[in-house]
């Protein structure tokens, strides 16, 4: 259902594109390096899950979408998009991109450190997986949530076994 408390504004700004859907919410920053940013928000009504659908859940809703951007391509084949709390400077894209890559292989390194993270991580990650009827799903948080449609889906091992 589209939400009429929605604030829809998009504010523009030399490369910077903010959106603060909610007041009690942070602003939504997207730099950008686009030839032109069309700023008139629409909805996606009636968007479905076919997989939510198929197990009997709520299938349907209303897609928000505040803006679209437009590259051109004939101009520049790459294209940068920077999502982001935070306001950034999308002509830093390839050092931001670059820093994360070199954090994410320290964190797979054979470091004491990083196989002390990469195992606590995956015993916490676990306490997630459940054993249901035909397959093992992942719970989206204890005590509230059941499984999560979107996030997950329900598959059998290798060997068939749940």
């Amino acid at each position: 259902m589209k939400d009429g408390a929605l604030n829809p504004h998009v504010e523009t700004d030399n490369g910077l594109a903010t959106i603060k859907p909610y007041g009690d919410l942070p602003a939504l920053h997207f730099a950008h390096d686009a030839a032109a940013i069309d700023t008139n928000a629409f909805w996606y009504s009636n968007f479905q899950y076919a997989v939510e659908q198929e197990r009997g859940l709520d299938f349907a809703e209303d897609l928000f979408s505040p803006c679209a951007f437009s590259f051109d391509l004939n101009a520049s084949a790459n294209i940068s998009i920077i999502a982001s709390t935070e306001r950034c400077d999308v002509s830093k894209a390839n050092a931001y991109r670059k820093s994360e890559l070199e954090r994410r292989e320290l964190l797979n390194g054979n470091s004491a450190e990083a196989k002390v993270l990469v195992n606590t991580l995956t015993l916490a990650a676990n306490q997630f997986i459940v054993a249901r009827e035909r397959c093992k799903t992942v719970i989206a948080g204890y005590h509230w949530f059941s499984d999560w449609g979107r996030d997950t889906r329900c598959q059998q091992s290798a060997d068939g076994a749940n």
